[in-house]
């Protein structure tokens, strides 16, 4: 400024969410199936802001702030198996996105589509007081590449498989009630990258929990743990 280097700190933050608003209904008229169908409403906003402040106090701090506010649909349907003979539940779902927007005001910034997404799951019941459950699950998060800021620049989405498996036995009793150990584990490519790499993430969880009351009361406490990795040897995060 002036032809002097005035040093200046800025810092930049973003929060915000995109929630899934559903509306679903279930029918079955037979025991080893059921059906539903969903309807979504996918709205949220980002509030982004900037901070500049100056060593100098000859010039004034700078502070900006912008909203961006999303909006799109979504439709879903799923469908579940139940076999008593093989102590067997098995689900399958699919949801397809539709368009969705990004808006600053009443000015549309991008457009795209909400991520369409399929999974299946399958829980075995057949051992006494024990539940073994595994899910996979692909989420077509590319379809929002055209709303990201740097898209024009390569940057972009990333499609994902969400893994994930678990088991539920029952534990000590403690007081006339049962309580039950959880532990599970999963494994997932996260949808943004970081430094240009694939961001993976693995968890592991640990849990208990115990029915009161005659069943209307419950408590749970868990314990995860996650690991993401960007193949970035400067960078862990945990």
């Amino acid at each position: 400024i002036g032809g002097d280097l005035v040093e200046a700190t800025t810092d930049e933050t973003s929060n915000g969410a995109i929630n899934d608003l559903r509306m679903a209904a279930t029918w079955t008229n037979r025991d080893w199936i059921y059906v539903g169908a969903g309807l979504s409403a996918i709205t949220g906003r980002n509030v982004m802001g900037t901070v500049q402040t100056f060593d100098d106090s000859s010039f004034n701090s700078f502070e900006s702030t912008r909203l961006l506010s999303y909006s799109g649909s979504a439709l879903s349907a799923g469908v579940q198996l139940v076999s008593k003979k093989l102590s067997t539940v098995v689900g399958l779902d699919y949801r397809l996105g539709n368009s969705m927007r990004m808006k600053a005001n009443d000015t549309t910034l991008a457009r795209g589509d909400v991520p369409s997404r399929f999974g299946t799951s399958v829980a075995f019941t057949g051992i006494a007081g024990t539940v073994l459950a595994m899910r996979v699950a692909r989420d077509q998060w590319s379809s929002m590449t055209p709303m990201l800021v740097n898209a024009a620049a390569g940057e972009q989405a990333h499609d994902s498989w969400d893994v994930g498996g678990g088991a539920e036995v029952s534990g000590p009793r403690v007081l006339g009630q049962t309580f039950m150990l959880r532990a599970g584990g999963r494994s997932r490519t996260l949808p943004f990258e970081a430094g240009g790499k694939t961001v993976t993430e693995k968890s592991a969880s640990f849990g208990t929990g115990a029915a009161f009351g005659g069943g209307r009361m419950s408590a749970d406490v868990a314990l995860i743990r996650q690991w993401r990795n960007a193949d970035l040897p400067s960078v862990k995060e945990r």
